[in-house]
């Protein structure tokens, strides 16, 4: 829960703070956690107990602390470290606080079964002992709810250190009806929702940089949300995303959070000019960006066809400035046409409904949730609560056409991955 909503919430506390629900689950959490741990406490010296207490509600205190910082310094304006941290340890702490609140809960109420009669007996002022000797859980549940606690907190951090760059390189071979043979066994290299905010440091990217060239690509495709937040975030960057290289260079779409939409702008003019410095910004790595429009791509006098639309999202909150009709009317005679949107859900709620021409679209946006299982030809995420298509390679059953929906490579809410490792997508395109 908490997950779901430092995805869809994290840009803008100020402006669009509507979290009650989540502030309530984490009160939720800590004032079970919190009886069971006075019930330990409470006989303690003054001293040593507010230390405790303090510890304890520490996590809590710094996320309001951060709420409330927001109204005075809108969040989307921070450093782009803090940003990542600071949700990313509340993210951490209170999923780490699911599995012992859960144990404790069952035990409770089997507990409390017993001792309602208990305690409708106590005198008044006896009433906090006895309801504290209701939660007193035996020896055996303490050592599991800790060790729960433990073991999830240890992994999640785990996750955040070790494993957000953890790069996986898929490789798919793609048969294309109406291939022309001089584009048989043409390269093209997907990459992903970056979000360069969440990068630590230059040295990772580099890394994603050396391996995308390594490929030997004819073409790289970029799939949106170079940024989380503003434009600023990509600045210590540029100069390493600009030694990505092709033969047909770097076609880049938007993606939702790269229209500045998440942060308060002092004026329209301000959030304006962020999106006049993205462009400019491609300009300057010399990345293509398609805004609803499309590349042809010429090899030997014969053609396929690249469109680039605008983000597109079912979900109000999302930007909805595709425009498949201006984009297709560029490139109506060219049989093979490849399509850039970001969000999958265009390619569910209205690619495959309007024009079957399209033959592959490639998306990312899911992240796959940056946490799952993935095995063999076994996936499970808890993206596919949210999106029908969240990662991999689907076909529509009434058409010849595919989606592949990208993982990304940055992190947004949880800063780290398990299991749904960063991706660089090699598709190989073949004559059918």
């Amino acid at each position: 829960m908490v997950s779901v909503w430092l995805a869809n919430h994290q840009h803008n506390f100020a402006a669009n703070f509507n979290g009650f629900t989540v502030v309530f689950c984490m009160l939720f959490l800590d004032f079970i956690l919190w009886l069971h741990f006075f019930g330990v406490i409470r006989k303690y010296s003054k001293k040593k107990k507010c230390i405790l207490c303090v510890l304890f509600w520490l996590p809590f205190m710094l996320f309001v602390f951060g709420a409330v910082y927001s109204f005075l310094q809108p969040f989307g304006l921070w450093p782009p470290t803090l940003q990542t941290w600071y949700l990313g340890s509340i993210f951490i702490v209170y999923s780490a606080k699911v599995l012992p609140v859960f144990i404790y809960v069952i035990s409770d109420i089997i507990h409390w079964i017993t001792g309602l009669k208990k305690l409708g007996k106590q005198k008044e002022k006896a009433f906090l002992d006895a309801l504290l000797d209701m939660i007193s859980s035996p020896l055996w549940v303490k050592f599991i709810a800790r060790s729960g606690f433990s073991v999830v907190f240890i992994v999640l951090m785990f996750g955040a250190i070790v494993w957000p760059y953890r790069v996986e390189i898929k490789k798919l071979n793609f048969p294309l009806k109406d291939l022309p043979a001089s584009f048989n066994g043409f390269r093209i290299v997907q990459i992903s929702d970056l979000h360069l905010g969440s990068w630590p440091s230059k040295k990772s990217l580099k890394k994603i940089v050396s391996k995308t060239n390594d490929l030997n690509p004819d073409l790289i495709v970029f799939t949106g949300d170079l940024v989380t937040f503003t434009t600023k975030e990509a600045y210590p960057f540029r100069e390493i995303l600009g030694k990505l290289h092709s033969e047909e260079g770097v076609i880049t779409i938007l993606g939702n959070h790269d229209y500045g939409g998440y942060v308060k702008w002092a004026s329209p003019n301000a959030k304006n000019k962020n999106l006049e410095d993205l462009f400019r910004l491609y300009q300057e790595m010399g990345w293509k960006l398609l805004l609803n429009e499309s590349l042809v791509i010429n090899k030997n006098g014969e053609q396929i066809a690249i469109l680039g639309v605008e983000n597109w999202g079912s979900q109000k909150r999302f930007p909805q400035r595709a425009n498949l009709e201006k984009t297709l009317a560029q490139v109506e005679n060219i049989p093979v046409k490849i399509l850039l949107s970001h969000d999958p859900t265009y390619w569910e709620k209205i690619v495959n409904q309007r024009d079957i021409s399209i033959l592959l679209t490639l998306s990312g946006h899911t992240h796959g949730m940056q946490i799952g299982i993935e095995t063999g030809n076994f996936r499970w995420s808890p993206a596919k609560f949210i999106y029908t298509y969240w990662s991999g390679l689907y076909k529509d059953s009434k058409t010849p056409q595919y989606l592949y929906v990208n993982q990304g490579l940055g992190c947004i809410g949880y800063p780290g991955r398990m299991g749904i490792w960063p991706e660089i997508t090699l598709i190989e395109l073949k004559v059918k």
